[in-house]
C-alpha cells in the first residue's frame, strides 16, 4: 500500500508535467470541452493528497491487523475501478495517454493489495472483531 501512496504521487506529477499537453489535445478536437478538462486536472490537484493520505492510513491500519481496513481497502478499490471506468468512457486515453498509463499503474498496485490481503496467508495477521452480545 506504500507503494500506492508513491504511484499516487506519480500520478500527479504526470498529470502536471502533461497539462497543457492535455488542454491543447482537448482544445483541438472539443474547443467547448477545455474548461472541463481543466476543473478535471484541478479536481486531480485537490483530491491527490486525500488519495495519498488514504494509501498511508490503509497501509498503517492493515499493518496493525485491523479486520475493517481490509474492507475500506476493497470498498476504495471498487471506487478506483468505477474512476478508471468513467475515463475510459470519456476517452481519457486518447488524449491523456500518459495519465492513463499512470492511472492504471495505480489501479494495478490497488488491485495487487487488495488480493494480497484476503489471501488465506494474510488472514491470520489480522484481529476478529470482538462480538457486541
Amino acid at each position: 500500500m506504500l507503494a500506492g501512496a508513491a504511484a499516487e504521487l506519480a500520478a500527479v506529477i504526470t498529470v502536471a508535467v502533461t497539462a497543457s499537453t492535455v488542454r491543447t489535445a482537448v482544445a483541438a478536437r472539443y474547443p467547448a470541452a477545455v474548461h472541463a478538462a481543466t476543473v478535471h486536472q484541478v479536481l486531480i490537484y485537490v483530491s491527490a493528497p486525500v488519495a495519498i493520505g488514504m494509501w498511508l492510513w490503509l497501509a498503517w491500519a492493515n499493518g496493525r491487523g485491523e479486520d475493517w481496513a481490509r474492507m475500506v481497502s476493497a470498498a476504495c478499490f471498487g471506487l478506483l475501478s468505477l474512476v478508471m471506468l468513467g475515463n475510459l468512457s470519456q476517452h481519457a486515453a486518447t488524449y491523456a495517454p500518459a495519465n492513463m498509463i499512470a492511472a492504471s499503474i495505480v489501479w494495478a498496485v490497488g488491485l495487487v493489495s487488495v488480493v494480497l490481503i484476503f489471501t488465506p496467508a494474510a488472514g491470520r495477521y489480522y484481529r476478529p472483531q470482538p462480538v457486541q452480545p
